[in-house]
């Protein structure tokens, strides 16, 4: 790991949107407040807040030049993140939601590691549940960094690491060359900023330390996904932004062909299991529509699932509940250890043969 004081102490910007978290901010802006890494450009974003978040950025403000607040309309965490993208002038730059918070040492591990010529640097996350907020079992896995040190990056190493946006430190100028922003008017919006960013990322540095403190909260986004929602099909919008982004230049080719068949399949499920019934039929509409867009039968073959989806055969997926009216009629289901034979209101059913 690079030695402290080895390198220029370059600036970073770190970006805060801020919108109704007066409950939490003091706490987020003390632990940036008391990096241990000095060179900060602190851009706190007002999006528009009801509560008393307003009057506790002035008083932080006044207390510390590094901080700068801008006040907006309501207008959204993709929009607001991308204001505080193009207000940046650090070299380096990162994000932090105003409910959470990071350990002193957070950013002077991260900062010197650039010396080493990587394009991004990853670190580990804690799950920090607020009372009677549920802690789900896959957290810890979900959360946790699986590379370690210096490595070079390929579409494998990248789809099994998380797609949050704030555990990672970026290069500014890669971000504004490329035009990497947020997508406005949509959920899940970290993903598409996370295979933007890294499609163009050689070499990264892991650091398997839990440096970020992320506050799961009961009415949070992701907390309302997991009830079930009507937004769960902004993962799919997210997915056609992604491809497209990949078809912008043959350099990205590597991505598409290794990526897209299980992108394609993991946010399919992603939006249908975390949809509300009446937009479940939607879901399976525009996933056809994104098979169409980019031939992903064509240029995936070997893809079961993807001919399954074309071929309108949902019956082979037990958690699709959608059939088409001669498989409603005739047709096998698999369930367990038995097959259902289904002819119209009548099943029979046997045991597999063993």
């Amino acid at each position: 790991m690079a030695q402290k004081g080895s390198v220029k102490m370059e600036k970073l910007s770190v970006i805060i949107p801020v919108y109704n978290m007066s409950k939490y901010l003091e706490k987020c802006l003390d632990s940036v407040l008391a990096q241990t890494y000095s060179n900060l450009e602190i851009i706190c974003i007002n999006d528009g807040s009801t509560d008393n978040s307003a009057a506790i950025l002035a008083a932080y403000a006044q207390k510390d030049p590094r901080i700068i607040v801008i006040h907006q309309k309501n207008s959204g965490l993709s929009i607001t993140r991308n204001n505080g993208i193009r207000r940046a002038t650090g070299v380096f730059l990162t994000f932090l939601d105003s409910d959470d918070f990071i350990n002193p040492e957070t950013y002077q591990l991260c900062v010197p590691l650039f010396q080493l010529n990587v394009d991004v640097v990853f670190f580990g996350c804690k799950v920090v549940t607020e009372t009677n907020a549920i802690k789900w079992d896959s957290d810890d896995d979900y959360y946790s960094v699986r590379q370690d040190g210096l490595v070079e990056l390929t579409p494998q190493i990248l789809l099994h690491e998380n797609v949050s946006s704030w555990n990672k430190v970026y290069k500014t100028a890669v971000i504004l060359e490329k035009q990497i922003y947020f997508p406005e008017h949509l959920l899940y919006e970290d993903a598409e900023f996370y295979w933007k960013y890294m499609a163009n990322a050689q070499k990264a540095y892991f650091i398997q330390n839990k440096l970020y403190n992320y506050l799961r909260r009961n009415n949070s986004i992701m907390a309302n996904t997991f009830r079930g929602t009507d937004k769960a099909i902004d993962h799919l919008r997210v997915l056609d932004n992604v491809l497209a982004y990949f078809g912008l230049n043959i350099k990205y080719d590597d991505f598409m062909k290794k990526l897209a068949p299980q992108l394609f399949e993991s946010y399919f499920w992603f939006s249908y299991q975390h949809a509300i019934p009446e937009k479940r039929k939607d879901i399976l509409q525009f996933s056809l529509h994104i098979i169409d867009k980019y031939r992903l039968r064509q240029l995936f073959p070997e893809s079961k699932f993807i001919k399954n989806m074309v071929d309108k055969k949902y019956h082979k997926y037990k958690n699709i509940d959608e059939y088409s009216f001669a498989q409603k009629i005739f047709s096998i289901k698999k369930c367990n250890l038995k097959n259902m034979f289904i002819f119209l209101v009548l099943s029979l059913s046997w045991k597999e043969k063993i």
